[in-house]
């Protein structure tokens, strides 16, 4: 069972030796506070989500999800499980009852200016601020109910892992902290904390 949820990004700038400046330092901090304290914790179990590779970085040869890449640079040696963000992801988690902790790597849209890598979309900013309260405000509902087309439109890659992260909390009482909510870049990225409460009875999984 989900006892809590760690939301990270995965910008590449968050990779070793891309560059001798470092771009992403606050992001990179925050992150760092973020899975120390999520991992002084002790969880028994720890579960890496990223959203699949997409078609054209298929085609370029690309296999491993850029999020798994992001998320073993950042939990270092820790021994997790890496899953694919994937429609029955959230019921396999949910049948699953050992104690574990999710990590969802999840980048808001990348289209929030003339600048950014998706350039500018009229709804780029307002996708962003739906994602925003509904991480602020544990609710799971929300995120869940994510549109996947419009996250295509607006860029934004991180969808189906907040999509499972709202379905895995559906129902269930949550302890939000943001600690990180910026696009200094023209990509919103948050680390965010999610303490779930049990899963109330009679609650049907997905």
């Amino acid at each position: 069972m989900i006892e809590r949820a760690l939301v990270l990004p995965s910008p590449r700038a968050l990779l070793p030796g891309l560059s001798t400046h470092d771009p992403v330092a606050d992001l990179r901090e925050a992150c760092s506070v973020a899975v120390g304290q999520f991992l002084d914790d002790g969880p028994e179990r720890v579960v890496v989500l990223a959203a699949p590779v997409g078609g054209a970085n298929q085609q370029r040869g690309v296999t491993v999800p850029l999020g798994f890449r992001v998320a073993r640079r950042l939990l270092g040696g820790v021994t997790v499980e890496e899953q694919p963000a994937l429609p029955y992801t959230a019921a396999a988690l949910l049948e699953d009852e050992r104690p574990t902790a999710l990590v969802v790597m999840a980048d808001g849209s990348a289209s929030r200016g003339e600048k950014a890598p998706g350039h500018l979309h009229p709804s780029a900013i307002e996708f962003d601020e739906a994602i925003d309260a509904a991480l602020r405000a544990g609710d799971a509902e929300t995120l869940a109910g994510l549109d996947p087309e419009l996250a295509t439109e607006v860029w934004c890659q991180g969808v189906p892992g907040f999509r499972v992260l709202g379905e895995v909390a559906r129902g269930r009482e949550v302890t939000a902290g943001v600690t990180y909510a910026e696009a200094p870049y023209g990509v919103a990225w948050w680390v965010v904390r999610w303490d779930l409460g049990p899963l109330p009875t009679g609650v049907t999984l997905p």
